[in-house]
């Protein structure tokens, strides 16, 4: 499962209307043991009138929302309110830019103008929320990620991953880094034009396990999809840094790490004779996978990656 969408099954947005109310509705019931709906006669007038009011008063104006948050970060190279005031806003913001629609409008009301002065805050608090802000726009979204690349985000992006000294801001930077980057030519072009591998170097060494496992999980989603970046990224030294980090106690990142070593084994001899190496121990440390997490049904991906490494580099 992609950790991205992980994140956000694990913090479900509130509905914000009546649509929202019937689609949570309706995914928590189960048809088979719904009863049968009856038909259902036509509304007259005073009972349409009255249910056209009920939903109006229930629908949020996301365009004045929006709007209104934009206005009140447009103060901040001023820094004339508090932190917690433009903290509030941005958190009005993303609580609505998980939606497409919504997304886009922030875009084509100017939300992105308001980036760069969150992104060089000197409050964490308001660094982390526009990255994730960033992030929740351009997941899956092309319209987001092409005004994204054109503003060149990823560059104080990338450095945020580099230097940010609060670990939560370079968690949320990655994350909105994997999200313009991912599926996208242009994007991953732009990426290694910058050196982002660097970042993603560092942001696998973490001591933070969320931003471990971001940089695994992105990593392995390029090095699967995009094949041409694995001369790149073995002449970087990555076989090796993969190596060490499969030689740590197992979690959940190493079976997006194994999946990744195997790839660049296979698609590269240089990767191949590294692996080959008898001081980086890599034989001895998928044995030990093996034996240990054989019967660990969580690891059963992990296990037959290293299988496979095992029968290449033996």
């Amino acid at each position: 499962m992609d950790p991205h969408d992980q994140e956000s099954a694990e913090q479900p947005r509130q509905p914000r209307n009546l649509q929202d109310v019937l689609r949570y509705a309706i995914e928590a019931g189960n048809p088979e043991t719904q009863p049968a709906v009856p038909e259902m006669s036509p509304l007259d007038p005073e009972r349409r009138q009255f249910l056209e009011q009920a939903i109006q008063s229930l629908t949020v104006d996301t365009v004045r929302v929006l709007s209104a948050a934009i206005e009140t970060l447009k103060t901040l190279s001023q820094d004339t309110l508090a932190a917690e005031t433009y903290q509030d806003a941005l958190d009005e913001i993303a609580d609505h830019v998980d939606n497409m629609d919504a997304a886009n409008d922030f875009v084509k009301l100017g939300g992105f103008t308001i980036i760069d002065s969150c992104l060089h805050s000197q409050h964490p608090g308001i660094r982390w929320r526009i990255a994730d802000i960033i992030a929740q726009c351009t997941q899956n979204n092309p319209f987001c990620q092409n005004h994204a690349l054109n503003l060149r985000l990823l560059e104080p992006l990338i450095a945020m991953v580099d230097k940010d000294p609060d670990e939560q801001c370079k968690t949320k930077a990655f994350f909105a880094i994997s999200n313009i980057v991912r599926d996208s030519a242009v994007g991953l072009k732009e990426f290694m034009r910058l050196n982002g591998f660097s970042a993603v170097k560092k942001a696998m060494t973490s001591n933070t396990a969320k931003l471990r496992m971001k940089a695994s999980f992105f990593f392995n989603s390029v090095v699967s999809n995009q094949p041409t970046v694995t001369w790149d990224v073995v002449s970087m030294g990555f076989p090796e840094l993969l190596i060490s980090q499969l030689q740590l106690p197992p979690g959940p990142s190493h079976e997006f790490i194994a999946s990744s070593l195997l790839l660049l084994v296979q698609n590269n001899n240089e990767a191949l004779a590294t692996c080959k190496k008898p001081d980086l121990k890599l034989v001895e440390t998928l044995n030990r996978i093996i034996d240990d997490q054989k019967t660990d049904d969580s690891y059963t991906e992990l296990v037959e990656s290293s299988k496979q490494l095992l029968a290449l580099v033996r």
